[in-house]
């Protein structure tokens, strides 16, 4: 068997080429995480964004703020709203359960008097 058998020259060449393409590639990934951004600014400029962003969080805790306290006295009328619902739905039932009462005793008692007296009929009727 010799080193320059037809089985080491087929797989040589491509581990090579792999080789190759993943020694490029890694050394490329490295160079772009290393290199800085051209975003980079200036401290005066961070400074300003500083301040402008500080601005900005003011203003929306102003802003939440008072929208929280709408919604909150939005909230308050509306439990007054459903307390006075509640309130006259109240006053309703007992007004027409009394009104019922009434009218519904007096059909018990028609109807006890009428059975009554059909019992009387029919008994005399029997005897």
């Amino acid at each position: 068997m010799s080193a320059n058998s037809l089985v080491i020259k087929q797989w040589l060449k491509p581990v090579v080429v792999a080789m190759t393409i993943l020694a490029v590639g890694l050394i490329v990934g490295i160079l772009v995480s290393t290199i800085p951004t051209a975003e980079t600014q200036p401290a005066a400029i961070v400074t300003e964004n500083e301040d402008s962003l500080q601005r900005s969080i003011d203003a929306d805790a102003a802003r939440y703020t008072a929208m929280a306290e709408y919604y909150a006295a939005k909230n308050e009328s509306i439990q007054r709203g459903i307390d006075a619902d509640a309130a006259r739905y109240t006053a309703m039932g007992a007004f027409y359960a009394a009104k019922e009462e009434t009218s519904v005793q007096r059909g018990i008692d028609a109807d006890a008097a009428r059975y009554t007296a059909m019992a009387e009929y029919y008994a005399a009727k029997k005897k």
